[in-house]
């Protein structure tokens, strides 16, 4: 019924109509985790913009792709229906496409959500080629994509796709393998942004498979006996170079270990000769 007495609009799936709240559902495979500090007390539906909705063949309620916190607050207030614009005839990839174009516009989402979003697409586009090419590797090595800032867990979600689309997918299977061979896997400040940074600009040095390998057993055989903060340190003292810098230090320091000019016993020394301590 709801379907039928709509505002339909000429040679397209959109339509305009009033819906009730509780045929609305929303798919946490591509839907970011609702809001905690919502407010309630205060809702002009006026005031609202529409919601819009993906109505799925066959089915007998909604899906939410962007609006649930405006329909939330509404039935907190007393409202159960809302006026919401519809396409007709979607599928779960469609919807999580539409929900992640979000981000082309007024709104951002989360790196994380945007992520999901793209994952649940389905392939529909290079974001979401990107994203589940990402997803696999991940999955391949045990890294946790969550949102999360923990150890074990991708922290740098947008350099990941970002290095695939820079580098390929060679290039970050290649980083994800001398993190898991180094036993780096489960120690802090690993899958951010700066870190995977370091290693792409060290994979993209070399010239010759035999020249990845070469630099992944160096910089795995150092790893083994360090950690990304003692890294750090030995990058300020050497090159006396502020926060501010260290990504260009940090590069500049994995360069030397994996070409062989930079040693673990060189960064034990300074480390333990200089008691250094930085901070982000």
């Amino acid at each position: 019924t709801i379907l039928i007495n709509a505002d339909k609009r000429s040679g397209r799936r959109k339509m305009i109509a009033r819906v009730p709240i509780d045929l609305m559902e929303v798919d946490m495979t591509y839907q970011r985790e609702m809001k905690n500090n919502i407010v309630v007390d205060v809702f002009d539906e006026d005031k609202c913009a529409m919601l819009t909705l993906g109505h799925r063949k066959g089915e007998k309620i909604f899906w939410i792709i962007d609006g649930q916190n405006r329909a939330y607050a509404a039935l907190k207030n007393g409202i159960t229906d809302l006026d919401a614009e519809i396409f007709e005839g979607t599928t779960l990839e469609e919807e999580a496409e539409m929900f992640a174009m979000q981000n082309n516009g007024t709104k951002r989402l989360h790196a994380y959500d945007l992520f999901k979003s793209n994952v649940a697409a389905g392939g529909r586009n290079k974001d979401s080629k990107t994203a589940i090419s990402v997803k696999r590797i991940c999955d391949k090595y045990n890294v946790i994509v969550d949102g999360s800032k923990t150890a074990g867990h991708l922290t740098g979600i947008k350099e990941a796709q970002d290095i695939v689309n820079r580098s390929g997918i060679d290039c970050l299977e290649w980083i994800f393998n001398v993190i898991s061979v180094s036993g780096w896997h489960t120690k802090p400040n690993v899958y951010t942004s700066r870190t995977m940074a370091t290693f792409e600009s060290v994979y993209n040095s070399c010239q010759d498979i035999i020249t990845k390998r070469y630099y992944h057993d160096n910089i795995s055989n150092c790893l083994r006996k360090t950690d990304e903060s003692e890294i750090k340190s030995y990058a300020m003292f050497t090159y006396r170079g502020n926060k501010h810098e260290i990504r260009k230090m940090m590069r500049s320091v994995m360069m030397g270990i994996a070409n062989g000019s930079i040693v673990y016993d060189d960064i034990s020394r300074v480390n333990n000769g200089n008691n250094i301590l930085v901070t982000d």
